[in-house]
């Protein structure tokens, strides 16, 4: 009976199809590039306000020139532009210390950032990149989602895009990579089935 329980349970989890977390409730329609906040400390404990100068933000999106004429090439500049944007915010807001992955001790808790803060931060630049109306390749997709402790696998969140042709969906992951540096862009089937940077075996 255990079993059937357990196996029910793990055939609803791969239902959701690596739904990811619901943004709503860290949403603000008045948030803008030039006014935003950024999440950190675990699970969005800490939001400090930032900012970007409309200088800093014309340089995100000279990011994107010239034009990408494929979507491989649009992607590797959203990796780009996503970076500028996580400089910039950091050096606004003073959270410049995050480190990869989640390891860290409690008096340093007010920097760092889990994979909700992260994706919840990275779904705002996009949508910041969205609403500029320069991509041509993609769009944004609501975050993804893996692993259910069910399964043997240690849950992880992340932002993502959409190809609009294909609709195939790339995670937008930065969760793996100190602040200031371009997030990983990684196909939805290859990060589901538990991709990790190469050298990278813990899952934290």
């Amino acid at each position: 009976m255990k079993f059937i329980l357990l196996a029910a349970a793990i055939l609803a989890l791969s239902a959701c199809n690596n739904r990811g977390m619901n943004l709503y409730p860290y949403q603000n329609p008045d948030f803008t590039p030039q006014n935003f906040a950024v999440c950190s400390g675990y699970s969005c404990y800490y939001r400090t306000p930032a900012k970007m100068t409309k200088g800093q933000w014309k340089r995100v999106l000279r990011s994107f020139k010239p034009a990408a004429k494929t979507p491989e090439k649009e992607r590797t500049q959203i990796a780009r532009a996503m970076k500028r944007i996580e400089i910039y915010a950091g050096k606004s807001s003073g959270l410049t210390d995050d480190k990869p992955k989640a390891e860290t001790f409690e008096e340093e808790r007010e920097t760092q950032m889990d994979c909700i803060d992260e994706t919840i931060n990275a779904s705002l630049y996009l949508d910041f990149i969205h609403e500029a109306d320069i991509l041509k390749f993609h769009e944004k997709a609501p975050p993804v989602h893996r692993g259910f402790f069910v399964d043997g696998a240690w849950p992880h969140n992340s932002a993502a895009i959409r190809d609009k042709e294909t609709k195939e969906v790339f995670v937008v992951d930065s969760y793996y990579r100190p602040h200031g540096n371009e997030p990983y862009i990684i196909p939805l089937k290859t990060w589901a089935a538990f991709w990790r940077p190469e050298g990278d075996q813990k899952e934290n």
